[in-house]
């Protein structure tokens, strides 16, 4: 916008410049095009203007402008092609600012995991399928850990997903709620070594696949993820009060020696009705496979411990929770489930009769010491 002379007066002697009308004009319009904040009347500059002579606004509005910014000399008048015009028609030309963005469906995540596991699953069609939420967790987990903040991002998926199918719905509140229960809101969920790693593996893939069960009671979602909390932390691996001592001692050191093995087991359990650790082949019968455990009693647990007591009962059925004379494993019994299981130098020093003393105590220390599984046939007071 070129002008034909200066505009303003001159701040030394306060003698006013050409001030040509249509110069004026386009100086106050500049001006009117500037906010406040950035040295501009914003719009407030008006009133009647008269060639020759700059009004006594026009006059505050450039010293002002001018104070504006220091580069700038107060000299109060804008001259052609000087560099308080270019100023002016800098700020008063550019572009708009652009408008806040909107709120994004996903702008609550917040971890780079799993932002980066969801762009991967929303790309092409925008939706999620059941394998692409499996893939999230399992990419999730290829670091080992599952962070509060990543299970807050996980739990976000949940709220806000539109395309989410009913299973994989189920699938995210059970792991959500597992984590959070286990580590009391606070702690990371952990897998401290490689083999817990390729056996969380194997149990996304069994998440991800459809498919019938042979424990028709049981959900697999429920199964799935209760593998995944035992291969991080085998001591959560429990009996209830089903009286599976023995098969929960077999499988605690399974899950914790041989976690791919453990998750494997049961696995098959669940799919064919039937499985194998090393030698130890289990095949319970239809009344365990059809029964539903107390709610306080996970589904894996039940699925696997009620499985090998069942399997190797030759004389006493045990097909519920509460046949506990049945669920009884004597030491022998256990000593031999180990060996067939893959154990080697299985040493079995225990009887139902006699009670053992601060020797063979002092014995079991000795051998956990050594990195030896103790199992100890003890009655329960013992522990009260």
């Amino acid at each position: 916008m070129p002008l034909r002379g200066r505009v303003g007066r001159h701040v030394s002697t306060g003698a006013n410049c050409q001030n040509w009308k249509s110069d004026q004009e386009v100086v106050i319009a500049l001006l009117n095009h500037i906010p406040i904040a950035d040295g501009g009347t914003g719009g407030a500059l008006g009133g009647r203007i008269i060639g020759g002579f700059a009004s006594d606004a026009l006059y505050q509005a450039i010293l002002s402008f001018e104070k504006r910014y220091p580069q700038l000399r107060q000299r109060g008048f804008v001259e052609p092609n000087g560099p308080v015009l270019t100023q002016l028609e800098g700020l008063a030309l550019r572009p708009p600012p652009a408008p806040p963005k909107k709120p994004g469906q996903w702008d609550a995540i917040t971890t780079r995991t799993v932002s980066k596991s969801l762009n991967a699953g929303l790309d092409g069609d925008m939706t999620l399928s059941h394998s692409d939420v499996v893939n999230i967790i399992r990419r999730t987990l290829s670091d080992g850990v599952i962070t509060p903040d990543e299970i807050n991002d996980l739990a976000t998926i949940l709220a806000v997903a539109k395309s989410l199918q009913q299973r994989s719905k189920s699938m995210l509140t059970t792991l959500v709620n597992a984590i959070r229960k286990t580590a009391a809101g606070k702690g990371p969920y952990r897998l401290e070594t490689d083999r817990q790693l390729f056996a969380a593996g194997i149990v996304c893939d069994f998440l991800e696949r459809p498919g019938s069960s042979r424990f028709p009671s049981l959900d697999r979602n429920e199964v799935g993820v209760g593998l995944l909390m035992r291969i991080a932390n085998p001591g959560l691996i429990k009996q209830d009060q089903a009286s599976l001592c023995g098969p929960a001692a077999l499988l605690f050191s399974e899950a914790a020696d041989n976690p791919a093995a453990y998750a494997r087991f049961a696995i098959d359990l669940y799919e064919k009705g039937r499985a194998k650790l090393n030698r130890l082949e289990i095949a319970p019968d239809q009344d365990v496979r059809t029964y539903r455990p107390p709610p306080t009693m996970d589904h894996v647990d039940w699925m696997t411990m009620a499985s090998i007591r069942d399997s190797e009962n030759w004389f006493l059925d045990y097909d519920n929770a509460d046949k506990e004379f049945a669920g009884i494993t004597l030491p022998g019994e256990l000593a031999d489930w180990f060996r067939r299981a893959g154990y080697s130098k299985v040493e079995q020093d225990g009887n139902i009769i006699a009670s053992m003393g601060l020797s063979e105590i002092d014995d079991a220390n000795r051998l956990y010491a050594d990195g030896y599984r103790i199992c100890l046939f003890i009655g329960a007071n013992i522990l009260s």
